[in-house]
């Protein structure tokens, strides 16, 4: 008789293979994945109907990240604008600078990931967005994350369709085509330097959603930033935090 075993827990994906049996099945202690899911920790599932979970495999995708910056009242500019940052670079992000006039620079950047070309939206279970805190330099880490659509086939079409709008769109029009996948991720973490996972239904649902629109084989970018919407606050002018690209 076939057996069901994957780790994906498609509702839960953080869930699978934590130490805990979730998959709701005989000895399980939570319920929360389906049947066949946590394989790690529950082990394999003999089939009780006739049809079987989808058998899906982990993909991990690298991104090509790029830095966009504005200085007091001056227009964002790029600090990788033909090619992505290095992987050992940190993407700084939140402002710094006088909390009281906002005489700071406000840094946010982009990720840019190619979807493959096989990829569709029945064989996507679920997706995380994997970075690393290397620095929490003051106010905690809170993250807005937006994605900004499709861009091109190759690298080079992905970064050269990048303009200083990146760094607002969205922010002041409805209009723009831009999608506000979580508002606050990871509300306040305070820490030590440390790996990160994030993973949500709206993030999900916004890859899916990019497939259908013809996404497969072409870049996918996200927009991650502080999530006071570039604004101007006096207690926010002197928050900033750094992530290292994963």
């Amino acid at each position: 008789m076939s057996q069901w075993c994957n780790n994906n827990c498609p509702a839960h994906p953080r869930w699978a293979s934590d130490g805990y049996c979730d998959d709701g099945g005989p000895g399980a202690e939570y319920n929360d994945c389906e049947l066949g899911s946590d394989c790690a920790d529950c082990g394999s599932r003999a089939p009780t109907g006739a049809s079987a979970i989808p058998d899906y495999e982990d993909v991990s995708l690298s991104s090509c990240s790029t830095r966009l910056s504005q200085l007091s009242g001056s227009e964002p500019t790029f600090m990788d604008q033909s090619a992505c940052a290095s992987s050992t670079s940190f993407l700084t992000l939140g402002s710094a600078g006088n909390g009281g006039q906002c005489e700071r620079s406000f840094n946010i950047f982009l990720l840019h990931f190619l979807l493959p070309s096989t990829l569709t939206v029945d064989n996507l279970a679920a997706v995380t967005l994997d970075l690393f805190i290397a620095q929490e330099l003051r106010g905690g880490v809170v993250m807005r994350i937006d994605g900004l659509g499709l861009r091109g086939e190759t690298e080079a079409q992905a970064l050269a369709a990048q303009s200083p709008g990146d760094y607002y769109v969205g922010s002041t029009d409805p209009a723009a085509s831009v999608t506000q996948i979580d508002a606050e991720a990871m509300p306040q973490y305070y820490g030590n330097v440390k790996p990160v996972s994030y993973s949500s239904d709206a993030l999900s649902a916004y890859v899916k959603e990019m497939l259908l629109a013809g996404g497969a084989g072409k870049h996918i970018v996200f927009r991650i930033s502080s999530p006071d919407d570039q604004g101007c606050a006096a207690d926010e002018c002197a928050m900033s935090y750094s992530l290292q690209s994963h």
